[in-house]
């Protein structure tokens, strides 16, 4: 990553930090990993689109969750 790529890189997570580290953020982040990573991907009768549905949800939870430890472990 480039000087300006990373500085970037670092304040894109810092909001991202900021908005999950308050209380109501919190709340919204364990609400949303319930709703979507920790729900299975696949039911009995879900259907290829629907499981792709569900893991695009999942994956952009995970992608916040990223934001939020690049934040705090500095992107290292």
């Amino acid at each position: 990553m480039q000087r300006g790529s990373t500085a970037q890189a670092r304040s894109i997570a810092t909001n991202f930090r900021e908005c999950f580290s308050t209380e109501a953020g919190k709340f919204v982040l364990d609400r949303l990993i319930n709703i979507t990573i920790l729900r299975p991907t696949v039911t009995p009768e879900s259907t290829q689109f629907d499981a792709g549905i569900r893991e695009g949800r999942a994956d952009l939870v995970r992608q916040i969750l990223q934001q939020v430890e690049f934040a705090e472990t500095g992107g290292k």
